[in-house]
């Protein structure tokens, strides 16, 4: 699944999981945020190669969260007003490329 140029606004306690071994990409200056309170986050299951390109991603309990024998690309990123931008769980290497990203917290969480 590929996201291009999209926005996606979350609802309180949502999340986007990708099953393992899945293509995932966001890319393009997508914008992921929440409605109005916090959303759970993306999570990444066990294998695959996923991509997160010039977007945005805000709002989130953990914005990103990789397991193990999975690989994540962040290239040109922001993460804003998230609780815990990226979260690696049992992943001996999860992060293939990462250049250029952005963490920042405009506003109170």
């Amino acid at each position: 699944m590929t996201f291009i140029h999209v926005e996606l606004k979350m609802a309180e306690g949502s999340s986007i999981t990708v099953e393992p071994g899945k293509k995932f990409k966001i890319l393009a200056n997508s914008q992921i945020y929440g409605c109005i309170t916090m959303w759970k986050g993306i999570f990444f299951s066990v294998g695959g190669e996923y991509e997160i390109s010039n977007s945005t991603i805000s709002d989130a309990e953990t914005a990103v969260n990789i397991k193990e024998m999975a690989t994540l690309h962040l290239i040109g990123n922001t993460f804003d007003k998230n609780w815990i931008s990226i979260e690696a769980v049992d992943a001996a290497y999860p992060i293939g490329y990462f250049s250029g990203n952005t963490f920042d917290c405009t506003a109170n969480l």
